[in-house]
């Protein structure tokens, strides 16, 4: 039987209980983020404050950890479907890569690099209360498919999580609530 503890970090805490967790690490999270929205200004989708009035909830399954090598699970799967493999992968869109860390550092602000493996639930809220998804699709842009290597369905999903939009994590039968 896994002994599950429970404990609370800040945001220090969280970079810290992260960047110690060494080569690669299954987890799940919780993660509150901004989803692309259309004209936010423009539909009323900001308040005065500048904060948005849509927020996305999300539990996911992922792997995370200073060995994560996006290169490394691209070749795996694409030698799984036969395909040929990959000499180099293309650059970084955004940010820069903390080296021997799982984070990325991008204007300032550190972003967890994640390998998403699955995601169990996603709720979205429209000023604090919960709506369906059906209700503010007509707001919401839709993410562009990002795979480069005609993966299909076996691409794989990563992910970069600003640390302070990460509200609980659980790894090694611990689960850790952020503080904000």
């Amino acid at each position: 039987m896994v002994k599950v503890c429970t404990g609370t970090l800040n945001l220090t805490g969280l970079q810290q209980l992260l960047q110690n967790m060494g080569g690669c690490k299954f987890a799940s999270m919780i993660t509150e983020t901004i989803p692309p929205l259309k004209s936010p200004k423009t539909n009323g989708l900001v308040n005065p404050d500048g904060s948005s009035r849509i927020v996305k909830r999300s539990k996911v399954t992922l792997a995370i950890g200073n060995n994560l090598d996006y290169k490394s699970v691209v070749n795996r799967r694409l030698n799984k479907e036969g395909k040929e493999q990959i000499e180099e992968v293309k650059p970084r869109q955004w940010g820069e890569r903390v080296p021997n860390t799982p984070f990325v550092l991008h204007k300032g602000q550190l972003y967890l690099e994640t390998l998403i493996l699955g995601v169990s639930d996603t709720r979205y809220f429209f000023d604090g209360k919960e709506v369906q998804k059906s209700d503010i699709k007509d707001y919401l842009n839709e993410k562009p498919n990002s795979d480069t290597y005609n993966l299909d369905s076996s691409a794989p999903i990563w992910r970069d999580y600003k640390l302070s939009n990460i509200r609980q994590v659980t790894t090694d039968g611990q689960t850790w609530t952020v503080n904000q």
